[in-house]
């Protein structure tokens, strides 16, 4: 899957770059520094929103991986749910079902409330409701059950160890990249234009 997104990213970046060179050659000398601007800032947006979008699921990945090692408290269920949220596309709009429980659990005596039942559901959700509800399903209100919470950090919790969506993220970062870096090298070859 890597090596796949790794060729994506490569293939994408030379195809538009050769296409915005060529497009710089066109353009007129009242457009350029807007072209050259446009494409800096653009660029730059892009390539951060790519690095967050990037550096969120490691950071969610890594956060899943060190939860299997994190010690356990008793907790009790609280509340759940299931949570439609609307989410807008270009053609349209999707509902999305969150599944959502809160806990209380409590380390060396002092008591906290935690929300995230896995890693990623808190910002994908599911398509479908059935798929949320099964979700909630294992977590009845008031049953007991094992809060797995970081020792450095016990506000931090979770009830399960798998993650879920970071490889949509990282394959979001990497087209945001791959959209920053064309904007950013239009930008540059566009001002490289105006010089001669």
């Amino acid at each position: 899957m890597a090596r796949l997104l790794h060729v994506v990213w490569i293939v994408v970046t030379l195809t538009v770059a050769s296409a915005g060179v060529a497009f710089a050659d066109t353009v007129d000398a009242g457009a350029q520094a807007l072209i050259v601007g446009g494409g800096l800032i653009l660029g730059a947006l892009f390539i951060g929103l790519g690095l967050y979008l990037i550096l969120r699921s490691l950071t969610r990945r890594r956060q899943a991986h060190a939860s299997v090692n994190w010690p356990t408290a008793e907790g009790k269920i609280l509340a759940t749910s299931v949570r439609t949220e609307r989410r807008s596309m270009n053609q349209g709009s999707f509902e999305v079902y969150m599944p959502v429980a809160r806990y209380a659990y409590s380390v060396a005596g002092t008591a906290y409330e935690g929300s995230v039942i896995r890693p990623g559901t808190d910002q994908f959700g599911y398509s479908k409701t059935e798929e949320a509800q099964a979700q909630v399903d294992k977590y009845p209100l008031g049953a007991t059950v094992p809060v797995r919470y970081d020792p450095a950090n016990p506000s931090a919790a979770v009830l399960e160890t798998a993650e879920y969506g970071s490889g949509r993220n990282i394959f979001a970062g990497i087209i945001c990249l791959a959209i920053g870096a064309v904007l950013f090298y239009v930008g540059v070859a566009t001002s490289t234009m105006a010089t001669h």
